[in-house]
């Protein structure tokens, strides 16, 4: 029986240019049922020197980094490093030397919001990723909160309804993000796709009124990152996270968008009868081989098997499909004509 926690990743604090504390953040995730909470402020794991990675009631706090410049691209989100990882070091240098130095200080990197485009309305630059020579990298933002509502504030021309009803307007993960992310499966690199909120809960004017973009709590409602465990997440800190950042670095997660629906206890395996691997998994089938995939409700399901769409069709709660080529699988459900999970893949190889 798999085990599936719930959690939010790229979060900044007031360590960084977020307006939260570390326990306003925290309360927040508490009260939205979150299991995990990933920070990333910019240049600093700080949060961690101080003692603040542990538990916090229900939720727990991992503490991470994004380490950027000064408006500067190729933002990478470096997660496992040691508390006194000298990441401010890292400032400035170049994408690949950021990636090398965060896996030799035994971290792991993750391309965060790929195609961020900014908006010229709250005076925020573009911030997407240049550097596509890089090597190296465990995964990778397939869509981002901030980079969603900031392209939709950008086109906007009605009135307060993109902030006080969002969540409607969003637009989901980019064609372009998800072509790339499918090209690097196609070409054999192993990348895990990430959902981030990149959130800072900023205080923001709008035709006239102070917003927050967005309160935490709200924020953790959206795009959320579900790992899938064997085993239930224990009760010691240090062993909770290992758990935990060993699903995200291997891709045994799915994303999701549960601000209208909970994804809960979604499922999708591969299995040969001998053998059976979830996302992230890879099988060497020696005979016939399905897929199975549960969905925690009606929906419409995708799947995609090397980018190229195989079938979609209306998926009531469970269905089997057999695999007649190899190829890394996933899956992407859709509700309401918007959508609702996205699934990391299964490499299914060549016997």
């Amino acid at each position: 029986m798999p085990y599936d926690y719930r959690g939010a990743i790229h979060v900044h604090s007031s360590f960084s240019d977020g307006t939260g504390s570390i326990d306003e953040i925290m309360q927040a995730a508490n009260e939205t049922g979150l299991d995990f909470v990933v920070l990333s402020d910019h240049n600093t794991l700080r949060a961690a020197a101080e003692g603040l990675e542990r538990w916090h009631g229900s939720s727990l706090l991992i503490v991470g980094t994004e380490i950027s410049g000064d408006r500067a691209p190729n933002h990478c989100l470096a997660l496992g490093l040691p508390a006194d990882a000298p990441v401010a070091d890292l400032k400035g240098k170049s994408a690949q030397a950021v990636i090398d130095a965060v896996n030799r200080l035994g971290g792991f990197g993750v391309i965060a919001h790929p195609d961020h485009a900014g908006t010229e309305r709250f005076g925020i630059p573009s911030y997407a990723w240049t550097d596509w020579t890089v090597n190296g990298f465990s995964g990778m933002g397939i869509w981002d909160l901030m980079s969603d509502w900031q392209e939709v504030v950008e086109d906007w021309t009605g009135g307060m309804e993109v902030y006080d009803q969002f969540a409607r307007h969003l637009r989901g993960p980019k064609e372009a993000t998800l072509k790339r992310w499918d090209e690097m499966s196609r070409n054999g690199v192993r990348v895990a796709g990430f959902g981030e909120i990149d959130n800072h809960a900023a205080k923001r004017t709008y035709e006239g009124r102070e917003l927050i973009v967005f309160p935490y709590a709200e924020a953790f409602k959206t795009v959320t990152n579900h790992v899938v465990l064997d085993q239930p997440l224990p009760k010691d800190y240090a062993q909770a996270k290992a758990a935990v950042l060993g699903a995200l670095k291997q891709g045994r997660f799915y994303v999701a968008f549960e601000y209208f629906d909970d994804a809960a206890d979604f499922q999708f395996e591969a299995s040969d009868g001998d053998h059976t691997v979830g996302m992230g998994g890879e099988l060497h089938p020696t005979e016939d081989c399905e897929l199975f995939l549960q969905v925690p409700s009606p929906c419409i399901v995708k799947m995609i098997c090397d980018g190229d769409p195989l079938w979609e069709e209306e998926v009531e709660s469970d269905r089997l499909l057999e695999i007649e080529q190899p190829g890394s699988y996933r899956v992407e459900a859709y509700r309401d004509g918007m959508i609702w999970i996205l699934s990391n893949p299964i490499h299914v190889k060549a016997e």
